[in-house]
């Protein structure tokens, strides 16, 4: 299991709908995606445009679909994040999970059965340029003979965007499904919520009633011991007033 030394115990976050906290809390499974279901079609273009070989000869890379993934940010404090993938509805609240980048990529490489060190990895996105884009596409297999090797350039293709998704400050968990067993949109995984997640963080567009029925329901139906508490996002800072 390869963890970045620099990530291993940075806190990161991830926005969720009520729906998917009650699928990672109260049904206890974690679920990453195939990169072509999120919105941005950029997203595995460098996998799905196939490659180019030295004598130019075009050709496709048969395993293009089987990486799943799940995006998280190392942003705390996000306008942006909870607009985006939350909402704003007060009916059906949006919810902040934090934990650390080791937590989240041992919960998933605990159940690999072989090989976790090919098959899961956990990395921070790179924003580039268009021409950093082509660069990067071109080098990337450059010295790049061992199994390991090979392996790492692959993660790596799903660690790249464009500049203008920069304030996403993402980090990744990505799998790869070596047999092509999954054969579907979804990857699934059963963890321990309450041993990866450490702080629970309610939507500042939710008021105080559904935060407490919230807290409620989550204490009563899970054995989770961390925090939860009320995003506090549109309150003025304390004591905050102009001197006259």
């Amino acid at each position: 299991m390869f963890i970045p030394k620099e990530l291993e115990n940075k806190y990161i976050y991830r926005v969720v709908g009520f729906q998917k906290f009650r699928s990672m809390f109260f049904e206890r499974r974690n679920t990453l995606v195939r990169p072509t279901l999120w919105d941005d079609p950029m997203e595995n273009l460098l996998l799905l445009r196939g490659y180019k070989d030295e004598e130019g000869r075009l050709g496709e890379f048969v395993h293009k679909d089987r990486y799943y993934a799940q995006c998280w940010s190392l942003e705390s404090r996000s306008d942006a994040m909870w607009r985006v993938y939350a909402g704003t509805s007060k009916t059906e609240p949006g919810i902040r999970i934090r934990t650390t980048v080791g937590k989240l990529l041992r919960s998933l490489a605990s159940k690999v059965s072989f090989a976790a060190h090919q098959r899961c990895r956990v990395g921070k996105v790179k924003y580039l340029s268009d021409n950093e884009l082509n660069s990067f596409a071109r080098d990337l297999f450059k010295g790049r003979e061992t199994d390991d090797a090979l392996a790492s350039a692959f993660f790596e293709t799903f660690l790249v965007k464009r500049k203008p998704f920069e304030w996403e400050n993402e980090v990744r968990l990505i799998y790869f499904d070596v047999m092509g067993r999954c054969g579907e949109d979804v990857f699934h995984y059963d963890w321990d919520p309450a041993e990866v997640v450490d702080q629970i963080l309610l939507s500042p567009f939710n008021c105080g009633s559904t935060f407490q029925s919230f807290k409620d329901e989550v204490c009563a139906e899970t054995d989770f011991k961390g925090k939860i508490l009320h995003s506090r996002l549109y309150e003025p800072p304390r004591n905050l007033r102009l001197r006259y």
